[in-house]
């Protein structure tokens, strides 16, 4: 009876460890928090200066495996715009390869995913408004060995004071 009630409990302990958690490492892999430089000013004047919006986004790695990062891209939409800002709303653009690192997340790991993307402005001297600007939604698209995630992050302000 004692070697019944044993095998018993043991059985309870195992189904409990295994409904607590990713028993070896079978859980998901995540992305999430994708976030990116809030605000840029143009220096004046300028004539398509380049610069780079700087973002980070955070990977949870629940799997018992490591997870390559292939690619990144981003699309921006202009979503509002100030003063005599001379591109349109709904403007998009599309950058394919952005830089990125790491490019893989450990097994049971978690890290933050640094990422740049090209940006460039014109800034002309000009009379009137000084609030002059273009908002941006940025769009990420990170290809995993995991499967491809989609996120939005904060939007990006770039002025032309």
């Amino acid at each position: 009876m004692e070697g019944v009630r044993g095998l018993v409990l043991l059985g309870v302990l195992a189904i409990t460890m295994v409904a607590c958690g990713p028993a070896g490492g079978t859980g998901k892999f995540t992305v999430g928090n994708a976030r990116v430089d809030p605000a840029f000013s143009c220096p004046n004047p300028a004539d398509n200066f380049a610069y780079d919006v700087h973002g980070t986004l955070d990977a949870d790695n629940a799997t018992g495996s490591a997870i390559s990062i292939d690619s990144m891209s981003s699309t921006t939409t202009t979503v509002a715009t100030h003063g005599s800002w001379l591109g349109q709303l709904g403007e998009t653009d599309e950058e394919r390869d952005l830089q990125y690192s790491p490019s893989t997340v450990g097994a049971g790991s978690k890290a933050t995913i640094h990422f740049t993307i090209p940006f460039g402005c014109t800034d002309t001297p000009h009379d009137g408004v000084l609030d002059t600007y273009g908002e941006f939604a940025i769009h990420i698209s990170v290809v995993t060995s995991a499967g491809t995630f989609e996120l939005d992050a904060n939007k990006h302000r770039l002025t032309t004071p």
